[in-house]
């Protein structure tokens, strides 16, 4: 017999729902993972953060990221290498990318 509490269930759906199951595995993944590569990185990004940018942004992105991430660049080399690439001056993502180097930093 399983014994599961309500607290516990609730506390699973919550996780599910809020998708921070799939944020996990993405900070997780994201320092160990040729992020300008994988193309399953890149699908669980791409839905969590709902990127709904052409095929050369998104190769844009994920190289700078991967450059990024080798690179230990601060917030400010990021937004204006992702300006010089898209022509576009992306804070959040940008954003994103810091949040996936620190997160792999205390990983290393």
């Amino acid at each position: 017999m399983i014994h599961l509490s309500a607290g516990k269930i609730l506390e699973y759906q919550l996780t599910r729902s809020l998708g921070l199951d799939i944020y996990e595995e993405i900070m997780t993944a994201a320092p160990v993972t040729d992020v300008s590569q994988s193309r399953e990185f890149q699908k669980k990004f791409n839905t969590f953060y709902r990127i709904r940018r052409n095929a050369e942004w998104r190769k844009d992105y994920y190289e700078l990221f991967e450059l990024a991430k080798k690179g230990h660049y601060p917030f400010d080399d990021v937004i204006r290498l992702l300006y010089v690439r898209t022509g576009n001056i992306e804070a959040s993502f940008s954003s994103k990318t810091i949040t996936g180097l620190k997160t792999g930093m205390r990983n290393t």
